[in-house]
């Protein structure tokens, strides 16, 4: 989960949000996941706190998608 959510990190800087918001919808699908199965083993409610903030980022991530803003090709290389 931590490469995805570097991952993540790194094509936002680079201004790569449709990337960006596609590897936090993967993000957000391993959380969910990853608490569904602790709720299964020991009945805790898991890592709320980091899914509903990767819930957050990702609707803003989309929102910057949306206005179409260009890669910054300086930060790539």
């Amino acid at each position: 989960m931590q490469a995805v959510s570097r991952r993540a990190t790194f094509h936002e800087t680079i201004r790569d949000y449709e990337q960006a918001a596609s590897d936090l919808h993967r993000l957000i699908s391993l959380l969910e996941k990853q608490s569904q199965e602790k709720v299964q083993q020991c009945g805790s409610s898991g890592n709320v706190k980091e899914l509903r903030q990767a819930r957050r980022h990702v609707s803003s991530v989309e929102e910057k998608a949306k206005h179409g803003i260009s890669l910054d090709h300086y930060l790539i290389m």
